[in-house]
């Protein structure tokens, strides 16, 4: 999670995505950069990226508010998506909820495929890919979500 610098808030949107394009084809990859690096959206957030890229509010916010992996709460549990298709359930992937449901303030959930089927078992920590995902790696990942 970013630090407060003292900079206003829309000058350090701009330095966060100062080298993405500032177009409506790059709006999602500026959110996901925004909710890594700030650790979630928020409407005043929101409002700097409308500043930042010159597209209005609304059609930010319907973007943001429409995909579910995008973070909106700063005090929500780490989400973990273990990928439970064929070629990850071949791998294992069934047993990496049972490990993981020991760790506090983690939200395990089966997910469809994960588009890594050749370097399963394949899960999503946030919006991470972890590939060859084993109950350590998940687990420094997590680590690493929750401490920067």
């Amino acid at each position: 999670m970013a630090v407060n610098t003292g900079m206003p808030l829309t000058e350090r949107v701009a330095a966060v995505v100062a080298d993405l394009p500032k177009d409506r084809s790059q709006l999602l990859p500026t959110l996901w950069r925004l909710a890594d690096h700030f650790g979630c959206l928020s409407p005043s957030l929101l409002a700097a990226v409308s500043e930042v890229m010159h597209i209005p509010y609304a059609e930010i916010y319907g973007v943001a508010s429409f995909y579910a992996l995008l973070p909106w709460d700063p005090g929500q549990p780490v989400i973990v998506r273990v990928c439970t298709d064929v070629m990850c359930s071949l791998k294992n992937s069934s047993e990496l909820p049972t490990v993981l449901k020991d760790h506090e303030g983690v939200v395990v959930k089966e997910s469809p495929c994960l588009g890594q089927c050749d370097l399963g078992p394949a899960a999503l920590v946030g919006s991470r890919v972890v590939r060859n995902a084993t109950p350590g790696n998940l687990a420094a990942e997590i680590g690493e979500m929750r401490h920067g």
